[in-house]
C-alpha cells in the first residue's frame, strides 16, 4: 500500500513539473527569440545555395527553429542552470580567439552534447526500469504508454510527457524500494598542513615524504640505541641530544621555507591574473580590428539590407527600418555579451549600408539605431 502511495505521489509531482512546459509550448509563436535567431542564422549560413536564396533561407530558418524548440524548448528553457553555466564556461574563452561565429559554433556543439547525454540518460532509465520495477508496475506503464502513443501518435509533446511520467514513476519506486540516499563525499584535507589530498590516505605528498623520512630516522635511532646498549658509550647521550636538536632545527627551517613559498605564491597570484586579463583584452582588440578590416574590404550594402541592386529609395528606407527593428538593443538586454555584440554589429552594418545608399538616391541621413551598451 505504501509503495502505491509513493508511486502516486511521484506521478502527481511529474504532472505538476511538466504542466508549465506544456503551457509554455502552447504559447510559442513563430517569432524566434534573440538566442534562437543567432543559432539558426549560423546553422542556415551554409550551404551557399541556401544562404543566398531568400526562399530556401527562410525555409531553413523555420525548420531549424522547429528542431531547436523540439529539443530544448522555446528560448532554450529546458536547459538546467548547471548546463547553462557549463556551456558559458566552455564557450566564453572561444570568444576572444575565434570571435562571434566561433562562439555560436561552440554553443551549437555543446547543445548537441547535452542532447546526446539526455538520450543516453533516457535509455539507461528505461533499462533500469525493466530490471527493478515489479511486473504489475511495468504492465501499467506499458499500457499507459501504448494508449497515449496510439491516441496521440501525431504529437511529439504527448510522447515526451508519457516517457517522463514513466521514468519518474520508475525512479520513485526504485527510491522507495532502495531507501538509500547518495551523499557526496566531503573533500579530504591533509591532517598535517590542511591542503587538499589526492588519492588514498590523509596526508598530502610533501607531508607523506616528511613522515616517511621521520620514520626512517626513528628506525635509525632505535637501531643506534640498540647498538649502544650492547657497547655503552659515555658520549652517546650527548650525541643523541645534539642529533635531536639538529633535526628539530632542520624541521623548523623546512616549515619556514614552505610558509615563505606559500606567501610568495599568494602575492604572485593577483599579478599573474591581471597580466592574463591584459593579454586577453589585447588579443581580443587585435582580433576585433582584424575582423573590422576584413569586413570593410568586402562590405556589400545591398546584401546587408537584403535588397536587390536596383532597389529604389522607398525599398532602401523600408529595409533599413526593418533591420533596425530586428536588431534593436532592447531585445537582448538580458542576454549574454556575445549576443549583444552580434546585434550591435548587425545594427551598425545596417546603418552603414543605409548611409552608403542614401548618397546614391539622395535620401535624408539615416537615423542612428538604438545605442548598444558597451560590452567587455
Amino acid at each position: 500500500m505504501s509503495r502505491r502511495a509513493g508511486l502516486a505521489t511521484f506521478v502527481m509531482i511529474a504532472v505538476g513539473a511538466i504542466s508549465p512546459q506544456v503551457r509554455a509550448q502552447s504559447t510559442d509563436s513563430t517569432i524566434a527569440t534573440p538566442i534562437e535567431q543567432a543559432l539558426i542564422e549560423q546553422a542556415c549560413s551554409t550551404p551557399p545555395v541556401v544562404a543566398i536564396n531568400p526562399d530556401k533561407h527562410d525555409e531553413c530558418l523555420r525548420g531549424k527553429l522547429n528542431v531547436l524548440r523540439a529539443d530544448f524548448g522555446r528560448d532554450l528553457s529546458r536547459l538546467s542552470s548547471g548546463d547553462r553555466r557549463k556551456i558559458d564556461a566552455i564557450c566564453e574563452p572561444i570568444r576572444g580567439a575565434e570571435g562571434r561565429e566561433g562562439y555560436i559554433s561552440c554553443v551549437t556543439t555543446q547543445l548537441a552534447a547535452v542532447q546526446a547525454r539526455w538520450n543516453r540518460g533516457r535509455s539507461d532509465v528505461v533499462a533500469t526500469a525493466s530490471a527493478v520495477v515489479p511486473a504489475p508496475v511495468q504492465l501499467a506503464a506499458m499500457t499507459t504508454t501504448s494508449a497515449v502513443v496510439v491516441t496521440q501518435s501525431s504529437s511529439r509533446m504527448w510522447l515526451v510527457v508519457t516517457l517522463a511520467l514513466a521514468t519518474l514513476g520508475v525512479a520513485g519506486v526504485g527510491l522507495v524500494m532502495a531507501n538509500k540516499k547518495v551523499r557526496p563525499q566531503a573533500p579530504r584535507v591533509c591532517r598535517a598542513c590542511g591542503t587538499g589530498v589526492e588519492g588514498a590516505g590523509d596526508l598530502c605528498v610533501p607531508c607523506r615524504h616528511e613522515a616517511a623520512e621521520a620514520l626512517r630516522r626513528a628506525a635509525s635511532e632505535r637501531a643506534e640505541r640498540a647498538r649502544s646498549a650492547d657497547d655503552p658509550d659515555p658520549q652517546q647521550g650527548e650525541r643523541d641530544e645534539d642529533d635531536r636538536h639538529r633535526q628539530a632545527l632542520e624541521a623548523e627551517d623546512v616549515q619556514r621555507q614552505h610558509q615563505e613559498l606559500a606567501r610568495r605564491a599568494e602575492e604572485a597570484a593577483p599579478q599573474a591574473e591581471e597580466e592574463a586579463q591584459r593579454r586577453k583584452a589585447e588579443e581580443a582588440e587585435a582580433q576585433r580590428q582584424a575582423i573590422c578590416t576584413e569586413e570593410d574590404a568586402v562590405f556589400d550594402p545591398y546584401r546587408v539590407l537584403d535588397i536587390p541592386p536596383d532597389a529604389n529609395a522607398d525599398v532602401i528606407q523600408a529595409a533599413h527600418t526593418r533591420a533596425k527593428a530586428k536588431y534593436d538593443a532592447r531585445e537582448v538586454e538580458d542576454m549574454g555579451d556575445q549576443i549583444k555584440l552580434h546585434y550591435r554589429q548587425k545594427a551598425e552594418a545596417a546603418d552603414r549600408a543605409f548611409q552608403m545608399l542614401t548618397g546614391a538616391h539622395e535620401l535624408p541621413p539615416a537615423t542612428p539605431s538604438h545605442v548598444f551598451p558597451s560590452i567587455g
